[in-house]
C-alpha cells in the first residue's frame, strides 16, 4: 500500500499469491469506517488525520496494516 502516511487516495497493491476478497478499514477506536469487496483504492481525504487499521480477508488469510492518514 503507498503512500503511508497519506492525505488523500490510499492504494493497495497485491501480491501474486493474494487475493483479498473484503478491504475493511478501523479507526484507532475501533470502528469501522471503510468495508468493501477488494479494491485497489480508498479514499481517505474526508477523513481526519490520525492512525487507521487496514484489514484485509481472503482465502491466504487475514492481513492487517498500519495506515496513517495526514
Amino acid at each position: 500500500m503507498h503512500p503511508n502516511p497519506t492525505s488523500q487516495t490510499l492504494f493497495l497493491t497485491l501480491k501474486a499469491n493474494i487475493l483479498p476478497e473484503v478491504i475493511t478499514l478501523y479507526n484507532a477506536n475501533g470502528q469501522i469506517v471503510f468495508s468493501s469487496p477488494f479494491t485497489n483504492q480508498i479514499d481517505m481525504s474526508a477523513m481526519p488525520a490520525g492512525v487507521y487499521w487496514l484489514k484485509t480477508l481472503g482465502k491466504a488469510g487475514v492481513q492487517v496494516q498500519q495506515v496513517v492518514k495526514r
